[in-house]
């Protein structure tokens, strides 16, 4: 009976060389520099946001779809960052926005 790893090797350590990017030439492709979110992901919380679901519906919902772990509060800042960039653009007085959730 043979014993260890099929390809014969144990306990080797490979190194990868990776260069450093000290002039700043690469762009990321997920996450752009700078940001904490991914903007595709806040306009998902935004869409269903809109559609009058709940902070813990879109949490449920986020993570049967994408099976990725988010808090209510994650949510929270977002629709908040959103409603709050809304309502200052907005020619409206007395800073209402479109984006209300009737069901909180």
């Amino acid at each position: 009976m043979r014993e260890g790893p099929a390809s014969g090797y144990e306990n080797q350590e490979t190194v990868i060389p990776v260069p450093r990017d000290r002039k700043e030439t690469v762009e990321p492709h997920v996450l752009p520099k700078y940001q904490k979110r991914v903007p595709r992901f806040n306009d998902q919380i935004i869409s269903l946001y809109s559609l009058g679901m709940t902070d813990r519906d879109i949490k449920a919902h986020l993570e049967k779809s994408y099976t990725v772990e988010v808090s209510p509060e994650l949510i929270s800042r977002v629709t908040q960052g959103v409603m709050e960039a809304v309502s200052d653009s907005s020619p409206r007085s007395g800073g209402t926005s479109r984006l209300r959730n009737p069901r909180r």
